[in-house]
């Protein structure tokens, strides 16, 4: 039996809703693609829209223009459940499903894009700027950034685990929260965070499912807003806001660990701290015991009455109990219940013969 041939992933720049450019150049590129190929648009308006054609074609090409820059395709989505409704705190630039694609397919009857659907991007289709589109580009030059984007941000699940953003009432939380996010966005914007030996500005960040499988790899700017713009995300659809609330949305988060001692602060290098099984020594308190690993325990592999099944099926280190103590650990610190540790500690296993 043939062994399956590894899949091979591609990068793209990911489209964002709320790109936008205040530059007189970016507002120069959009009408000159109007004014010369959408003389026979179909302007017919989908039942619901609250922003002209004009406006959406600008995001649309903003999003084309920062991918042509990285010579990468664009990942756009172009499904109807992608969208939030016009009034959503999430889409503020205001885009419609229906007119959205209209734009797309329009752009590609002119010859002007190419797109192409694939597993591999998942959600999204690949949209690549052809050789007209990409001289007109040329001839422009301007920045991009989504500043006034929602930082507060709940999510959700669905019946097949896929995720979507949530409403809610705004409280003296969330605007607390807001202020606080906006401000530090300002200072991340004014701020150099960069990885002098990466000079072409693009990293891969790796997009996986709950499942730990990957969907997608997504290219990244080191320099550019969208990636260095954070919002504070909470999930399982709780308005009460005790589900999550971690800080996501720094290219710094997606790289590893090594990159990361690279990493350097308006010209100045940076040091990580790492602090040695902080969620225990946090529980422990002043009680916790000196010189020891509290993920260790005093316990040979074999007293644990493994089968060499299991042994094999092992996390891939010298220390097999330790990661197993320390995964247990957390899984139960995080969970709602024993099953859902038990069932998360399962799921992060290997798996095989």
């Amino acid at each position: 039996v043939m062994a399956n041939k590894p899949k091979t992933y591609s990068p793209a720049w990911l489209f964002d809703f709320d790109l936008k450019s205040a530059s007189p150049s970016a507002t120069a590129l959009r009408d000159n693609v109007w004014a010369t190929y959408f003389q026979n648009y179909d302007f017919n308006k989908p039942a619901i829209e609250a922003s002209h054609p004009e406006a959406q074609l600008m995001v649309l090409l903003l999003n084309i223009y920062e991918a042509v820059k990285r010579d990468l395709p664009l990942g756009m989505p172009l499904r109807p459940a992608r969208y939030p409704g016009i009034d959503s705190r999430y889409n503020k630039q205001f885009l419609t499903y229906r007119r959205m694609r209209g734009l797309v397919e329009h752009l590609e009857e002119k010859n002007l894009i190419s797109r192409k659907k694939g597993s591999q991007m998942t959600g999204y289709t690949r949209i690549t700027a052809e050789p007209e589109l990409r001289r007109i580009i040329d001839q422009h030059d301007f920045e991009t950034d989504i500043h006034g984007a929602e930082v507060i941000v709940l999510n959700n699940k669905d019946d097949e685990s896929n995720r979507y953003q949530v409403e809610y009432n705004d409280t003296d939380d969330t605007h607390a929260w807001r202020k606080v996010l906006n401000d530090y966005n300002n200072l991340l914007s004014d701020t150099l965070i960069d990885l002098p030996s990466k000079p072409d500005d693009t990293i891969r960040h790796h997009v996986v499912d709950d499942n730990g499988q990957l969907k997608v790899i997504e290219a990244r700017s080191i320099r550019h807003t969208k990636d260095r713009f954070v919002k504070r995300v909470f999930s399982r659809g709780d308005d009460t806001f005790q589900n999550g609330g971690r800080l996501y949305g720094g290219w710094w988060q997606s790289i590893d660990e090594e990159r990361r001692s690279f990493i350097n602060i308006n010209g100045e290098p940076t040091v990580e701290l790492d602090f040695k099984a902080i969620h225990p020594h946090l529980l422990y308190g002043d009680q916790a015991p000196n010189n020891r690993d509290l993920y260790e325990i005093d316990c040979e592999i074999e007293e644990l009455g493994l089968t060499t099944k299991q042994r094999e099926r092992g996390l891939p280190n010298d220390r097999p109990i330790r990661g197993w103590i320390k995964q247990l650990t957390l899984n139960a610190i995080n969970a709602s219940t024993e099953n859902k540790a038990f069932g998360a500690f399962r799921d992060k296993q290997r798996s095989g013969p």
